[in-house]
């Protein structure tokens, strides 16, 4: 979980990379601002991404890369203000995907 201790937090660029199998990603916990890229790489199995955790949340983002396996996926977009200055792509594999 990005976020974990609540309050203002910045980063460059983020990467995460997981395996196969089942995974989650949270990002939230107040205001939460990726100047650069934030690129997920989900490996085959389940995926979960959630940004904007709690109802204030505002999370801003660079940009946003998300490439999912196999499997069923889901991307859910929650807080009170949610922000991609630039490209937003997402790239899925064989299952059931949401969006």
């Amino acid at each position: 979980m990005c976020g974990h201790v609540a309050g203002n937090q910045s980063f460059g660029s983020v990467k995460i990379t997981n395996g196969d199998g089942n995974d989650s990603l949270f990002i939230g916990n107040g205001n939460v601002t990726i100047t650069k890229a934030l690129t997920i790489n989900n490996g085959v199995g389940n995926s979960e991404a959630k940004l904007g955790t709690e109802v204030g949340d505002k999370i801003t983002l660079g940009s946003l890369s998300v490439t999912n396996g196999d499997g069923t996926d889901s991307f859910e977009v929650g807080g009170a203000e949610f922000i991609v200055n630039g490209a937003a792509s997402f790239g899925n594999g064989v299952g059931e995907h949401s969006p």
